[in-house]
């Protein structure tokens, strides 16, 4: 069923309590059916969208977390990550195998950039941490 569109215009008639619409729009008519599907309420979509980013940024804070640990701890956390992690079907070879041991070099020389690395680090660890508290705060306003 098709309607005129009334976007933009109120009729004089509107104030004396006449439809906005055509009659003909608020009628159902006998022969057509009508499928009613359940109406899920927006504050359980907005619970469920705020539970998947409070999840989202826990794993980033934990991941971030990582970055404080001792090297070979962190080469055994990124090694077995993949483990975790869907398997991607690129079978692209590493285009640099030694990076990382490239960068440790380049921290070691230069401890100024390690030291920047890790105010960065904890400078988005703390932002992080203000989106999760904000975001637990938004979704405990919805249990009530």
């Amino acid at each position: 069923m098709w309607a005129c569109s009334s976007a933009g215009r109120a009729p004089a008639l509107q104030a004396g309590g006449h439809r906005f619409d055509p009659g003909h729009v608020h009628q159902i008519s006998s022969g057509s059916s009508l499928i009613l599907l359940p109406i899920v309420s927006t504050t359980a979509l907005r619970r469920s969208a705020l539970f998947a980013l409070l999840i989202l940024l826990t794993l980033v804070e934990i991941y971030m977390c990582t970055g404080f640990l001792p090297l070979h701890w962190q080469h055994s956390i990124n090694d077995h990550i993949s483990d975790i992690l869907p398997k991607a079907h690129d079978s692209t070879p590493t285009t640099h195998p030694r990076l990382s041991q490239e960068i440790e070099q380049v921290l070691s020389e230069h401890i100024g950039l390690r030291f920047t690395l890790f105010a960065v680090t904890l400078v988005l660890l703390i932002g992080n941490a203000l989106l999760i508290c904000f975001v637990w705060r938004l979704l405990r306003r919805y249990e009530n």
